[in-house]
């Protein structure tokens, strides 16, 4: 099951608008800004990166007891540890202030805890990796 089917990044495909590669701005000569992000399973990460979860195929109980843990579409991930089980940490983007009030950065900040994953669950939840 896809845990929110109009939250899946279906972009990237190529339509009869989108030109002959799936980017209007290449077809037309005109730079696209910006970077191009790709999608992989949590399984095929590596330690350390970081991405956002944009699919889910999963059973209706397994993607509930995901959401209930704040697993779901849209959860900012890293992953800390590969193989059986995987374990990834849950995060959230944050603004951090100047000291001097002027404006701020926005940072992950992972302190949502963590969740160990069987690998074969795992290999089912699709990411956008971050650039």
């Amino acid at each position: 099951m896809i845990l929110d089917p109009s939250a899946t990044a279906n972009s990237d495909k190529a339509s009869p608008a989108a030109g002959c590669c799936g980017n209007p701005a290449a077809c037309t000569g005109q730079a696209d800004a910006r970077p191009v992000r790709r999608q992989a399973p949590l399984a095929s990460l590596t330690p350390g990166q970081t991405g956002t979860i944009c699919e889910c195929a999963l059973s209706d109980d397994d993607a509930s007891m995901l959401r209930a843990m704040g697993l779901g579409i849209a959860a900012r991930i890293r992953l800390c540890r590969a193989g059986q089980p995987c374990i990834v940490a849950l995060g959230c983007v944050c603004r951090e202030h100047a000291a001097d009030g002027e404006g701020g950065t926005l940072r992950d900040l992972w302190g949502g805890g963590r969740i160990g994953l069987a690998r074969p669950l795992a290999e089912r939840i699709i990411v956008l990796l971050d650039a």
